[in-house]
């Protein structure tokens, strides 16, 4: 939730360590640990920065970071080195968040021998569900009036505390069963499993209900005329110029990324990431068809009608040199359940097929005599 963020004044928003004390959350704002530092020594590490969303964070703090690092181990070619998944994504964020993000850290020395950028819902689908709506700035990072703005909604925040309130139960209960003599229960973390499952499915509906709070026209009103809150207005003919316009910028921040990590020496792959919307993408049960397609999404008109320009996008980025890879049919043919919400999300054994291909894809680049 938004009162769990800081204002970061290069990177739009960051976790707020000093509101999350708890979990592993750095001095920077992101989860985990840092990369190393430049001038330190880091010769025993490979390190993989991972950027993006939510979608990129799930690869990255779960069980598909575990995969990059054992198949990238296990390809035998990093020379002892020790491969470390740096986790550079935050759920909301778009370029040119992750550009900026790379811009940074290295600017303040760190190292890294990889960086992952696994983007493209946020990018095309974000600013036509919500900026436009609150006439901010489609570039500009997610509910930024809402970040900025001191004069806040009663609708928005009766949203907020609603969704802090159920973030922080999730937490508790997680916390409950990581200690004895739950823990060690194999029947205790199957129910703890489904009780999260069913957290993180009510906690997405609420955040739809932060955002349409956000929209209220009502609310929206008392900031018209905020520079600092809606930043440069640009009014759009139609709604295939908002999406041509959105691929365009996603791909010329990829492409000076690609720039940056060159001259850097270190090896750069972007993915654009697998979305349910995209036609023909794969096979969905009645299950999973439930759960990943049906129900009210705000996100579903601008996915499936935004992706193809990021398609189309994809292959120029390719064309540039850029190690571009598009995994919106990566899926294609399966009928297992892997999306967990109607939105963009999938579960762990999603996330670990999108790794493993990605792992494959960054062996078969760097190493192509495996």
């Amino acid at each position: 939730s938004h009162r769990r963020e800081a204002i970061h004044p290069y990177l739009g928003f960051v976790l707020d360590p000093e509101k999350m004390p708890h979990t592993r959350v750095n001095k920077y704002g992101f989860v985990g640990d840092l990369p190393p530092l430049e001038n330190s020594n880091h010769d025993d590490k490979f390190t993989i920065a991972i950027v993006g969303g939510s979608f990129a964070h799930g690869i990255a703090a779960g069980e598909g970071g575990k995969i990059l690092v054992d198949k990238l181990t296990k390809s035998g070619n990093l020379n002892g080195k020790e491969p470390e998944i740096v986790n550079l994504a935050l759920p909301g964020m778009k370029q040119p968040q992750q550009l900026f993000i790379i811009n940074y850290f290295l600017s303040l020395g760190f190292h890294f021998d990889i960086i992952l950028n696994i983007d493209g819902f946020n990018e095309i689908v974000l600013p036509v569900a919500e900026n436009i709506k609150s006439e901010t700035n489609v570039f500009y990072p997610r509910a930024w009036r809402f970040r900025v703005s001191s004069r806040i909604g009663t609708e928005e925040m009766k949203a907020a505390c609603k969704l802090a309130l159920k973030e922080d139960k999730r937490s508790s209960v997680a916390d409950l069963f990581s200690k004895e003599p739950f823990q060690h229960s194999v029947t205790l973390n199957l129910i703890w499993s489904l009780l999260d499952t069913r957290f993180a499915q009510s906690i997405e509906k609420t955040r739809y209900e932060v955002t349409g709070a956000l929209l209220n026209p009502t609310e929206k009103e008392k900031i018209i005329g905020s520079y600092a809150a809606l930043g440069p207005s640009k009014k759009y003919l139609s709604e295939s110029d908002i999406y041509h316009d959105l691929a365009a910028y996603w791909a010329r921040s990829s492409q000076l990324i690609d720039v940056v990590s060159s001259y850097n020496d270190i090896y750069y792959f972007h993915f654009l990431q697998p979305n349910q919307y995209v036609e023909g993408n794969k096979v969905f049960n009645d299950e999973e068809r439930k759960v990943a397609l049906e129900g009210e999404s705000e996100y579903r008109k601008p996915a499936s009608g935004g992706y193809p320009f990021l398609i189309k996008q994809g292959k120029q980025i390719h064309s540039s040199g850029v190690k571009y890879t598009n995994l919106t049919m990566l899926f294609k043919g399966n009928d297992s359940i892997l999306y967990k919400d109607n939105c963009c999300h999938l579960n762990e054994k999603g996330y670990k097929l999108v790794a493993s291909e990605i792992a494959d894809i960054v062996i078969q680049s760097i190493w192509p005599d495996l």
